[in-house]
């Protein structure tokens, strides 16, 4: 072991007292701390205070590679997270009255500690930071949480927001006087009894081996994370300076668009990712899920003649993570672009669906086709997936994502605006045609199935009520009425409700368990309404909802049409009846449950329709006073077809 790597060694030793500068690689991950990893640091240092001096505390391990830029310059290729942890405290700690004349010692030397670890040189012109993290955050870093309290930059991406919350918290806990014994004292523990084994490797041959390690090692990196590590590994092994320099233009761009979408964790991060590849590199759906083995297997690392195609796969990404932002965000959309990527954003799941996505608005311009193939995208996508029809999550992807790829590729298969218009319309008339729609959205007396389980029954009733709501001259936003529900806020949240309610039994009859399953049944309240008749009849519910009546008809249509259709039903049903027995009651509220569950299914023929080449449901009755198992019928009638996975198109090769 040489002078370098020789145990245990502080805090300052690592700096050599501000002769050597040490900077976090763009290959590796910006800075993911969380709050509980910062207490249990805190705790640790508060433990270390109060135990005997003169004993080095192994905090962790350094590993450094020397950086071309100088001959003190280094690389932190393993332990980046808890050394800008410490450097943040460090900053918090300086700013304290009487902390800053205190002193770190070599050879009796005095060395400040500001211009050990944060800077120095200011006054003479030559400004070194000794510390620096990669390019996606040193800027804010600097400006944010090393400059003056007042915010001048807002986060825009999650290691931002890390950063700030740590720079928070922590001169919090320091104006709290730092675990009861001070800053002074606590900077002392900080640079005196902290302990790190350093590890300078001599080869660059060791440091692709530990590259490999610290990438599937520690806190869990996401697999954007991963890409992104290899391709700057790949950039600086083969000095390909256009891959690094790719990475630094637009991979700040890449998270700062992810963040604008809301999708920053690491499964959110990796379903990007995957979607991504699917469109520029590989449709397979079992291999759209190993994009990191995949990328190292195309683009070896041994291989640096293949440099331009990493260029274009970084651009790619910067492209399709704009795609991210104007869906989720809806950033620089408008018009009726802005209503269909609402539709889609909001709805359960669009993973099977998001490659197409991607791969139309990267190819389609936006006065071209572009809201046709998004409307059908939206609609396959509520049909087939949303709808209980597809028998698996993953059902059809093989044939969704063969197509975002030859539309990408300028495949025969799907090589135009047209051509994909028609292969979709294919897919749904085998996958998700009339017949299965309208037996996805009805109930069988046999099936076992309940709607207030269905996991798109908000998406559906939302959507319903901004139907109404046009039909009034008015708008709702479905993305307020999908918000999930805010603990600061309770009360201001859409949610369901069942019209005849699972807890009321003055009406207990054999086949009410079936009429309460029903899609039906269920209503979307406004958050602002105070209704309290929740466990009551239907006859009591609906007077209540009838006395919020002027409070709703401007705003809750759906709400405010159930009294009056009530009222209708229960009118014709009191012609037919002579005492208002139990059966009666069961009367009046299946046959009220028929007329509004046919007024939802109309809805939904109308609102997702896709005039498929094939056979089309014009018209829908529900009745279920017949007993009959299937209580809805079609017309024209046909049976509806068993579900058979479109098989993907065969003749393309992946590029």
């Amino acid at each position: 072991m040489n002078d370098e790597n020789r145990g245990l060694v502080t805090l300052p030793e690592v700096f050599l007292f501000g002769r050597r500068c040490l900077q976090v690689p763009n290959y590796q991950r910006s800075y993911s701390w969380e709050k509980s990893q910062r207490d249990d640091l805190r705790g640790d240092l508060a433990v270390i205070a109060n135990q005997p001096e003169g004993i080095l505390h192994y905090t962790g391990t350094l590993v450094l590679s020397r950086n071309p830029l100088g001959s003190e310059s280094y690389d932190i290729v393993d332990g980046q997270q808890r050394l800008t942890t410490l450097m943040i405290l460090i900053s918090q700690l300086l700013q304290v009255s009487g902390v800053a004349d205190y002193m770190c010692w070599s050879n009796g030397e005095p060395h400040a500690p500001a211009a050990i670890f944060i800077e120095r040189g200011r006054e003479q012109g030559n400004t070194v930071r000794p510390f620096r993290l990669n390019s996606d955050t040193d800027e804010y870093f600097v400006s944010e949480v090393l400059g003056e309290p007042d915010r001048v930059l807002a986060p825009t991406t999650k290691a931002h927001r890390e950063l700030l919350a740590a720079r928070d918290e922590f001169r919090e806990w320091v104006a709290g006087d730092a675990a009861g014994i001070g800053a002074r004292r606590m900077l002392e523990v900080i640079l005196t009894r902290l302990g790190f084994l350093l590890y300078i490797p001599k080869r660059s041959e060791e440091i692709g081996l530990m590259f490999e390690v610290i990438n599937n090692r520690g806190k869990e990196l996401s697999e954007l994370e991963k890409v992104k590590n290899y391709l700057v590994y790949f950039g600086t092994k083969n000095a390909k300076g256009d891959v690094v320099t790719a990475v630094d233009r637009h991979w700040g761009e890449i998270l700062r668009n992810l963040n604008l979408a809301g999708k920053t964790s690491n499964a959110a991060e990796n379903a990007f990712l995957h979607a991504a590849w699917v469109v520029f590199a590989d449709h397979r759906k079992a291999e759209s899920h190993r994009v990191y083995d995949n990328l190292k297997e195309r683009w070896p690392a041994a291989n640096g003649a293949k440099a331009v195609e990493l260029v274009g796969f970084v651009d790619f990404l910067r492209k399709a993570s704009s795609t991210y932002a104007k869906l989720f965000a809806r950033s620089t959309v408008g018009g009726e672009e802005e209503s269909v990527l609402e539709r889609l954003a909001v709805q359960r799941s669009i993973a099977s669906v998001m490659p197409l996505v991607i791969a139309v608005m990267l190819n389609v311009a936006a006065n071209g086709p572009r809201v046709e193939l998004l409307e059908i995208i939206e609609k396959l996508n509520f049909r087939f997936y949303g709808c209980p029809i597809a028998k698996r999550a993953d059902a059809g992807q093989g044939t969704l994502f063969h197509l975002a790829r030859a539309f990408h590729a300028k495949w025969a298969e799907a090589a135009t605006p047209e051509l994909l218009i028609s292969k979709l319309y294919d897919f749904v008339a085998h996958n998700a045609p009339d017949a299965k729609f309208v037996q996805a959205l009805t109930l069988d007396r046999d099936e076992t199935f309940d709607y207030g389980t269905w996991h798109s029954l908000k998406f559906f009733l939302a959507s319903y009520e901004q139907h109404l709501l046009r039909l009034g001259g008015q708008n709702a936003e479905l993305s307020k009425m999908m918000a999930r529900q805010d603990p600061r806020h309770p009360n201001e949240f859409f949610h369901l409700e069942h019209i005849w309610a699972t807890a009321e039994k003055t009406v207990q009859v054999e086949g009410d368990h079936y009429l309460k399953r029903r899609l039906g049944n269920f209503v979307l309240l406004e958050p602002t309404l105070n209704i309290s008749a929740s466990n009551e009849s239907v006859d009591a519910k609906m007077r209540s909802y009838a006395s919020h009546e002027q409070e709703t008809r401007a705003k809750a249509k759906m709400l405010h049409a159930l009294p009056d259709l009530y009222r209708e039903v229960e009118d014709t049903e009191a012609q037919r009846w002579q005492r208002r027995t139990k059966k009666y009651w069961l009367s009046v509220y299946s046959r009220f449950m028929d007329r509004r569950e046919h007024a939802l299914v109309t809805f939904a023929l109308e609102r997702w329709r896709v005039p498929y080449d094939g056979h089309l449901v014009e018209r829908v009755e529900i009745d279920s006073s017949e007993w009959r198992n299937e209580v809805y019928r079609i017309f024209p009638p046909i049976s509806p077809v068993v579900y058979t996975d479109v098989p993907a198109p065969t003749g393309s090769e992946s590029r």
